[in-house]
């Protein structure tokens, strides 16, 4: 007999083990999947799930604040407007998010409001947005201290936004990492009396822009795995092949967002095969150890 099955063979959950296991944040998780009106079955797989975005999420606080030297010490960042284009896209997405959680839990509708927070979270936050940012704590000399100061700023209010969009899903892990982070310098004694996050609309025209960022990096991707290329190794170079509505001048102007993208320390204009989602916009790559 395992844990989950009794003398005559029928299933009997048991949640305590589930929480010894996984952990209780894991488990409610896992309860916020059911939607109003309909059952909701019991699969581990999906505790097991919710415990991925528990270590998740205690990750993402420890880079962030690799990366921070004061999470109350953004007074001299830019303005959410005046900040690079990956900080007014991840701001933008991150208000688009909120509204529509806001609406959901108005509604009591808090799995398909849990059903955003991930894909946003996993997506645009952690697979794009914090692979993206790195670049500028990494290369000082292609980047300048306002832009890194701005990434701080994004990566504060970011943090703390998420913290409390995860709050009724994830209340322990999200405690922690608020009282870790100073209260972000907040006067409440906890984050689960704070206030619900706002919307901050931030100005955002550049979704051209954005969509080939975002484009060449699924590209990059595949041609790491292609290669064999770990996505952790850098890239000698990364070549652009620009025709149609895409032009070497508007990818020119990505330069850096691009190498950060990609990982790599050259970009170049030239012959490429591999297609991306943009139309006139093909990618090739080089690896170091391929370098002359």
């Amino acid at each position: 007999l395992d844990k989950y099955t009794d003398e005559n063979g029928y299933n009997r959950y048991d949640p305590y083990s589930l929480i010894t296991q996984y952990g209780a944040d894991a488990l409610r998780y896992w309860a916020a999947n059911s939607h109003l009106g309909k059952d909701l079955r019991f699969h581990e797989r999906d505790v097991k799930d919710g415990r991925k975005t528990v270590v998740k999420l205690w990750n993402v606080a420890r880079m962030s604040f690799m990366y921070l030297d004061d999470v109350d010490n953004i007074d001299d960042a830019p303005a959410p407007a005046d900040r690079p284009l990956e900080d007014r896209w991840i701001l933008d997405k991150l208000a688009t998010l909120t509204t529509r959680m806001t609406e959901c839990f108005e509604k009591y509708d808090y799995a398909t409001a849990k059903e955003a927070l991930q894909k946003f979270f996993w997506t645009d936050y952690c697979d794009t947005y914090l692979e993206i940012v790195k670049g500028r704590f990494w290369d000082e000399e292609m980047w300048s201290d306002a832009e890194r100061q701005s990434a701080r700023a994004t990566l504060i209010e970011s943090l703390r936004a998420l913290l409390g969009l995860f709050a009724p899903y994830l209340p322990y892990i999200t405690e922690e990492i608020y009282q870790q982070a100073g209260k972000f310098g907040e006067d409440d004694v906890s984050l689960h009396v704070t206030t619900w996050p706002t919307a901050n609309e931030v100005p955002f025209n550049e979704s051209d822009d954005m969509d080939i960022i975002l484009a060449t990096l699924r590209t990059v991707r595949q041609l790491r795995t292609d290669m064999k290329i770990g996505a952790a190794s850098p890239l000698e170079s990364i070549t652009l092949d620009a025709s149609g509505d895409v032009s070497a001048d508007q990818l020119e102007s990505l330069r850096k967002s691009l190498l950060s993208a990609a990982r790599a320390g050259a970009l170049t204009f030239g012959a490429a095969e591999a297609e991306t989602n943009i139309d006139g916009l093909k990618v090739a790559i080089t690896a170091q150890e391929q370098a002359a």
